[in-house]
């Protein structure tokens, strides 16, 4: 793994290769979940052919992912939950 740092402010810099792996997801799960998040143009830098991203922006990513899994398996609890509700003949 090949770490960036920006010399300026000297915050470490990720590529989408050091995104996938420091979350264990898929490259195809990673970019399409990026392309949902929108991240800002002061959010990244194109550096030799390659997209780096600021630690700051890639927290914030991790976050909005979390908040989004969150709230996708509590709506998933809601449903069973309603289900159980109506279907009052047994678990």
């Amino acid at each position: 793994m090949i770490r960036f740092l920006r010399t300026d402010t000297g915050e470490t810099m990720y590529d989408t290769n050091m995104m996938r792996e420091t979350l264990k997801v898929s490259k195809s799960f990673l970019i399409r979940e990026m392309k949902k998040y929108n991240f800002l143009e002061t959010d990244y830098i194109r550096y030799k052919n390659q997209i780096l991203y600021t630690e700051t922006s890639f927290f914030e990513f991790i976050e909005y992912l979390v908040k989004n899994r969150l709230i996708r398996d509590i709506d998933e609890l809601r449903r069973e939950v309603d289900k159980m509700i109506i279907n009052t003949d047994g678990l």
